[in-house]
């Protein structure tokens, strides 16, 4: 009688790197590392994230027509998210005409919305927070970023975007 070899193979002993999941950030869910992870996750709306790059990289808009775009970019929803903090805090992320607003509450709350704190942020001020993100290379996840360049070969962010953050290279 033949007998096959087989090996055991433990699903559940896996590194967390399999899921990219960052470590646990401090309590502060309005401090600008957990702002800048809400800004990356782009509008919500597919080829949203690959817009935006594109209208901030392409010409030197105005602050106002940056401002405008996003507001039409990003339209009027919303969705829930979970902050990955020290309390494991919870809410939402809702956008409308007036601008982006993020909602926390902590995971002790019966209700998302009891005891809920929010603050909104302009799309003037998403604007600024956005074409640093962009500037610096943090907006696009490297696979992102992998992804977006072979989808467009020629493209390399501009001198006057790099000046306005001072990462001129020379």
């Amino acid at each position: 009688m033949y007998y096959e070899h087989y090996t055991e193979v433990n699903l559940f002993d896996i590194c967390d790197d399999v899921f990219h999941e960052k470590e646990i950030y401090r309590n502060d869910v309005w401090s600008k590392e957990c702002m800048n992870r809400i800004l990356q996750l782009g509008s919500g709306i597919s080829g949203g994230k690959e817009r935006i790059y594109s209208f901030f990289t392409q010409y030197d808009f105005s602050l106002a027509d940056r401002a405008k775009f996003l507001k039409n970019e990003y339209g009027i929803g919303g969705r829930s998210y979970d902050f990955k903090n020290q309390n494991q805090d919870h809410g939402f992320i809702d956008h409308d005409l007036k601008g982006l607003t993020v909602c926390v509450s902590s995971k002790d709350s019966s209700s998302l919305f009891k005891d809920a704190e929010s603050k909104t942020f302009s799309w003037t001020d998403i604007s600024l927070r956005i074409e640093k993100l962009i500037a610096t290379g943090n907006y696009f996840t490297d696979e992102e970023m992998e992804c977006y360049n072979s989808m467009n070969k020629d493209e390399i962010l501009p001198d006057w975007l790099l000046k306005r953050y001072d990462i001129i290279f020379n």
